[in-house]
C-alpha cells in the first residue's frame, strides 16, 4: 500500500471528526445563548424564538452525517494502526 492513500485517509478521518465536533459545539453555543436570553430554540428552523413556550427537540445533526463521520474515522484510524511493510532499499 502506498503512503499517500494512507495519509489521505488519516487526514480525511481526522477532519471528519473535527467537523463533527465543531458542528456540535456551534449548535450547543447557539442553543445555550438562546436559552440564556429566555428564548426557545427551534431545532427545525435553527432559530431562537421568543413567541413560544416550548417546542419539540430535534436531532443535533442528521444521522447520515454522524454515520459517515464514524465510518471515515474508523477506516482512517484502522489503516493508520496497520503496521507498514518495511521498504526494500
Amino acid at each position: 500500500m502506498h503512503v499517500l492513500p494512507r495519509r489521505l485517509l488519516v487526514v480525511a478521518g481526522t477532519l471528519s471528526v473535527l467537523a463533527i465536533v465543531v458542528a456540535y459545539v456551534a449548535r450547543f453555543l447557539a442553543v445555550d445563548s438562546c436559552l440564556d436570553s429566555g428564548g426557545v430554540y427551534d431545532y427545525a428552523s435553527h432559530l431562537c424564538r421568543t413567541d413560544a413556550k416550548s417546542l419539540p427537540r430535534g436531532p443535533l445533526l442528521p444521522h447520515w452525517v454522524v454515520a459517515l463521520s464514524i465510518a471515515l474515522s474508523t477506516a482512517a484510524f484502522a489503516l493508520a494502526a496497520v503496521p507498514r511493510k518495511p521498504s526494500r532499499s
